[in-house]
């Protein structure tokens, strides 16, 4: 009975060791990343088809895919955004010196301006071909800004982001806008003027020459 019992223990320990050794047999094999890919981060995934290739096109732009197929920067600290303020600070009038300048001041990248020609050749800033939305002339009468003279031009009014009233301000000519740039900017802003008016060579040039330096060059008609 005691050699039966003994038999049944050796039999006990023989399973539990096959069975600790198959545990150790079906763990995952250890990860090896590619000399090429040393230098990502360790969650890089290795298994994918075309690993290499797609690994290394995607370093290429700052990013590598993970173990979990989940796109990821490599270094954060890389990964910048430009920010444009479009028409300048929404905040302010639109048209406005201080659109301009309170955009340079929120410290955004870049400053977008629209300007337009009137009649007598003068370009001013300002969007829409007709006035009524973010300027309005003191006759109440709607007009399209490119049959408009200066004296026309300086009888128009800004309106409040707001509430919509109309301000004591009147909107800026492209020159001032350029200046007000000037004044106000730090290095690495910079200006985006998108002409709205049609313009030959020469007139394109003078838009560049009275721009700010560092300013980007200006972009055709929509």
């Amino acid at each position: 009975m005691q050699s039966q019992f003994n038999w049944l223990i050796i039999l006990a320990l023989c399973i539990l060791v096959g069975a600790c050794s198959s545990t150790g047999t079906n763990q995952p094999p250890k990860k090896i990343i590619p000399k090429e890919l040393s230098f990502l981060p360790p969650d890089v995934n290795v298994t994918i088809n075309d690993a290499l290739d797609i690994q290394l096109a995607l370093a290429k732009r700052n990013l590598y895919l993970n173990d979990i197929d989940v796109i990821k920067p490599i270094q954060r600290e890389q990964c910048t955004l430009e920010v444009s303020a479009h028409r300048g600070d929404y905040r302010q009038p639109e048209g406005s010196a201080w659109a301009v300048k309170a955009a340079l001041r929120n410290d955004f990248n870049s400053v977008e301006v629209d300007i337009m020609r009137l009649a007598d050749g003068r370009w001013v800033n300002h969007h829409d071909p007709y006035t009524g939305r973010a300027a309005v002339h003191v006759s109440g009468k709607r007009m399209k800004v490119e049959r408009m003279d200066s004296s026309a031009w300086n009888g128009l009014r800004l309106r409040k982001k707001s509430t919509g009233e109309l301000l004591d301000i009147r909107p800026r000519s492209a020159y001032e806008i350029f200046s007000a740039f000037a004044a106000n900017s730090k290095p690495g802003q910079t200006l985006n003027v998108e002409i709205k008016s049609d313009a030959n060579g020469y007139e394109l040039a003078e838009i560049d020459q009275a721009q700010p330096k560092g300013s980007e060059q200006p972009k055709g008609s929509e």
